[in-house]
């Protein structure tokens, strides 16, 4: 659906739109859900931010950038860790989810 990027992947519609076949499933509510849950798991996902494992930091950072409620919260666990960082992949995965919710933001 759309044009595969990020944004357009995590972009949420006023009106939904409807997938063609046998559910006709409201594309932009599901994205919205998902979203949704990702900002009501905060109180789970922003302390994986200091977690032992590199990858773990990264993938939560990139997840973190999907929140659609508490940005100031979220950006600033992200800018926190990228503060304290020291493995350069998971400094980029903080610096890309600090540029999305801005940009979105």
């Amino acid at each position: 659906m759309g044009d595969g990027s990020r944004e357009g992947l995590l972009q949420v519609a006023e009106e939904p739109l409807m997938v063609e076949g046998s559910t006709m499933c409201p594309v932009d509510w599901t994205i919205q859900a998902a979203r949704q849950a990702v900002t009501d798991d905060l109180p789970l996902l922003l302390p994986l931010l200091d977690g032992p494992d590199a990858e773990v930091r990264s993938m939560t950072a990139y997840v973190l950038a999907a929140a659609t409620d508490e940005i100031p919260r979220v950006s600033s666990a992200l800018r926190f860790r990228l503060a304290n960082e020291d493995d350069a992949v998971v400094r980029v995965s903080l610096i890309l989810a600090i540029a999305q919710l801005a940009r979105e933001h």
